[in-house]
């Protein structure tokens, strides 16, 4: 599957009419939510999976969604690399007993240390969040993961929302 492009607005207009050239007007921004429950198998323990299930990824502006691999949200080509704060709210359970899960964040399929909650969880249901701040290029591939202690654990996530708001841009861009 390929990209689903999406609107970005390049420039603006201040009260004097002036065109303002570059980032600062750029409007950047994702909510991403998980639209039924999801069950992400984790073959090998340590190992990050990206979290099954489709996501709705509305409003969506200067990123595209990509099949992968790795399936995610890219930072639209061509941009700068700016900061950005990424939000992330689950709720989780697993097949059996209780495991030591993490959530986390990939970037181009590498876990953003800043980004990982860990967790005992049960077969009951148990919300985790997290925020991080991450440094994002063009055509970057951002993927919300899921890890457990134990082979073979299904992790089961029953609800997911994220957004992707611009944090501040990066000094002259």
């Amino acid at each position: 599957m390929g990209r689903t492009k999406h609107h970005v607005r390049v420039g603006s207009y201040h009260e004097e009419g002036a065109h303002i050239e570059g980032n600062a007007m750029e409007e950047f921004g994702v909510f991403a939510f998980l639209t039924a429950a999801a069950n992400t198998t984790c073959v090998a323990k340590d190992t990050w999976y990206p979290i099954s299930g489709t996501f709705t990824n509305n409003p969506i502006e200067g990123f595209e969604t990509t099949a992968g691999p790795p399936a995610g949200i890219v930072y639209g080509g061509g941009h700068c690399g700016r900061y950005f704060e990424i939000d992330w709210h689950a709720s989780t359970n697993v097949s059996f007993g209780a495991d030591t899960i993490k959530i986390g964040v990939l970037v181009n399929g590498t876990i953003v240390a800043a980004s990982v909650m860990t967790t005992l969880v049960t077969t009951a249901a148990l919300q985790m969040s997290g925020t991080l701040v991450v440094e994002l290029e063009g055509d970057d591939v951002v993927t919300l993961a899921v890890q457990s202690a134990q082979d073979g654990t299904v992790i089961t996530v029953t609800n997911f929302t994220t957004t992707i708001c611009k944090f501040f841009a990066n000094p002259g861009g």
